[in-house]
C-alpha cells in the first residue's frame, strides 16, 4: 500500500523497471495518396449548428488515403464507427461516433 502519491509513483517505477523493453514495431508504410474525396469539402460538411449530426464516414472519406476505409463491426453498435485506414501512408485505427455511443440491444 502506498503511503502517498510520491511513494505510489516510486512503486510504479520499480514495477516498470522489471519489464523487458519491447522490440520496436515495424510499420508497413504505404505510398501516400490524396483522398478520392476533396478534403476542402470538410468545410461544407461541418454544420454551423453543432447540434446537427455529421456522418463520420463523410469525414473519414476526406482524410484517409484514397478515401479507403476498412470498417468492421458496423452492426455491433450502429452509432460507433470502427475500422482501419492509412493517413499519409501510416496505418491507423479509427474510432468515431454517429450520435450517442451505445451497444445494440439484443
Amino acid at each position: 500500500m502506498a503511503e502517498n502519491d510520491r511513494h505510489a509513483l516510486q512503486i510504479c517505477r520499480d514495477i516498470f523497471s522489471t519489464l523487458k523493453k519491447p522490440d520496436r514495431q515495424i510499420l508497413e508504410i504505404s505510398p501516400v495518396e490524396e483522398p478520392f474525396y476533396d478534403p476542402s469539402e470538410l468545410y461544407a460538411i461541418a454544420p454551423v449548428d453543432l447540434r446537427k449530426p455529421v456522418d463520420s464516414h463523410e469525414i473519414i472519406a476526406r482524410i484517409v488515403d484514397g478515401s479507403r476505409f476498412h470498417e468492421f463491426k458496423a452492426r455491433y453498435a450502429p452509432t460507433l464507427v470502427t475500422g482501419f485506414a492509412n493517413i499519409m501512408g501510416f496505418p491507423v485505427g479509427i474510432l468515431a461516433n454517429n450520435g450517442v455511443l451505445s451497444r445494440k440491444q439484443r
